[in-house]
């Protein structure tokens, strides 16, 4: 018996490293597949994301936006107020898309 309590007590430290790796590693991951000015999906992590939601069923919407007249507001007021217009349209995105009354017809 104390033979296993030895040896549990000393893998201990090594499984409970191994956990912590894992928990940052899925950080390090989730972080690199979100743009990190408007924390929205890059496009390949969200074109992934779409496929497997429109394949697993029919309820789910894919919305794809273009916002006419970016390039003239980055043009003219410059990059910090362009980056502000995308944080903006970022979280009024992710707050209709969590919304379930969002998609009611």
């Amino acid at each position: 018996m104390s033979h296993t309590l030895t040896a549990v007590s000393a893998a201990l430290p090594v499984v409970a490293g191994w956990s912590v790796h894992s928990v940052r590693l899925r950080r390090r991951i989730e972080a690199a597949r979100r743009d990190p000015l408007t924390g929205l999906w890059t496009r390949d992590a969200f074109a992934e994301r779409a496929c497997a939601l429109l394949a697993r069923s029919r309820a789910h919407l894919v919305c794809v936006v273009d916002l006419d007249g970016f390039k003239q507001v980055n043009d003219t007021l410059g990059h910090a107020a362009g980056g502000a217009v995308l944080r903006t349209v970022g979280r009024r995105l992710a707050g209709w898309a969590k919304t379930p009354s969002a998609f009611r017809t």
